[in-house]
């Protein structure tokens, strides 16, 4: 009896001090979400910075150009800064600010900026790629990586993320409000400079669709598993898969780019 009364203690006092654990570890999330964002703070006034006091006939100088791009590789990054149209620019940061928010919060800033340039770098890799003569200028292809980041950010913290299937949703609603904007700004074009505009501008879907691809792609790499996932063999199998994928996305891109640089020499 007196064996059964002590494991029974020993038993309740595990459950108090799992019970504390949980909540301290609750009441430390949520102070968390408190927080402002910083980073995506920081990094949308440096945009609009940069938009507003550009003149225009410095972004021909920071547009990612067909071609021989090796030759300015600045413009790998410098083309997410400057932006079309103001409504462009409107669009990017709004999107930026939603979904970057919860992202910094729950995976910290250092991880989000690595999602942020692995999309932007990805975006004119992949337009050079697909749309080799297409000029790029924007930071959708980031904001398209910061989006889909959120699906390995769901399962990876699948057990601290409440309305895990609206996160998801969220994503698709977001992807498809922003494709479908694009659609009608440029099917609006009614007078003549808009139109040009638009023409000389065509949506690169390439730097959409690789930034979105390597926003998946790095979250599963570098975001955080939590030690009570349930499902971390499955979270291990797509690390695993993605840090594949990259590498030979990697390799392609290089092997394209130097058979390009042996045609333009």
């Amino acid at each position: 009896m007196t064996r059964l009364t002590m494991n029974k203690d020993v038993e309740c006092q595990r459950e108090l001090l799992s019970d504390k654990e949980s909540n301290q570890q609750r009441a430390e999330e949520k102070s968390d979400y408190q927080k402002a964002p910083y980073f995506i703070i920081s990094l949308l006034i440096i945009l609009i910075c940069v938009h507003l006091s550009l003149p225009d006939n410095a972004h021909v100088w920071l547009e990612w150009p067909p071609g021989a791009w090796w030759r300015e590789p600045w413009r790998l990054v410098t083309y997410s800064f400057v932006h079309v149209s103001a409504s462009h620019f409107c669009l990017n940061a709004l999107v930026a600010l939603i979904v970057g928010w919860a992202l910094e919060i729950e995976e910290r800033w250092w991880r989000v900026l690595i999602v942020w340039v692995g999309g932007v770098v990805a975006g004119a890799l992949g337009a050079g790629l697909l749309q080799p003569t297409v000029r790029v200028a924007g930071a959708s292809a980031a904001v398209y990586a910061l989006l889909t980041a959120h699906i390995p950010n769901v399962f990876l913290r699948y057990n601290r993320i409440k309305l895990c299937w609206f996160r998801i949703l969220s994503v698709v609603v977001l992807s498809g409000s922003e494709l479908i904007w694009t659609l009608i700004e440029h099917s609006c074009a009614s007078n003549a400079s808009v139109l040009a505009q638009s023409q000389q501008h065509p949506v690169a879907w390439s730097a959409h669709l690789l930034g979105a691809i390597v926003g998946v792609l790095l979250g599963f790499i570098i975001f955080k598993v939590t030690e009570d996932n349930p499902y971390q063999f499955f979270n291990k199998i797509c690390r695993i898969v993605s840090a594949v994928l990259l590498v030979l996305t990697i390799l392609a891109i290089i092997t394209y780019y130097v058979v390009m640089e042996n045609l333009y020499n």
